[in-house]
């Protein structure tokens, strides 16, 4: 204290969490079943080499969400875009 006025302010402890944050790629592939969560280690961006340097695609976050698009929704597929038009007495041509 200088003068009996504090000069520390005390602040609580605060815990970051992941709320209002993005996703990453691990997170979304692991919400899809395709993250190993026993070996994370094993992943990286472009994927890790076995001992003879051959890229191994299962390792490979940018290889797993290019082939997951199978999982996702695709929202302008002919079915979707069928059941908005029917929901919205709307006529395709």
């Amino acid at each position: 204290m200088s003068q009996g006025i504090p000069v520390e302010e005390e602040m609580p402890k605060v815990i970051e969490g992941w709320e209002g944050k993005p996703k990453g790629m691990m997170q979304v592939l692991w919400e899809q079943g395709f993250i190993d969560k026993n070996n994370l280690q094993q992943y990286t961006l472009d994927g890790k080499r076995d001992g003879h340097g051959n890229l191994q695609p299962e390792t490979s976050l940018k290889h797993l969400c290019a082939n997951c698009r199978k999982h996702f929704c695709n929202p302008w597929d002919e079915q979707w875009v069928y059941q908005l038009n029917e929901h919205q007495n709307v006529t395709a041509n």
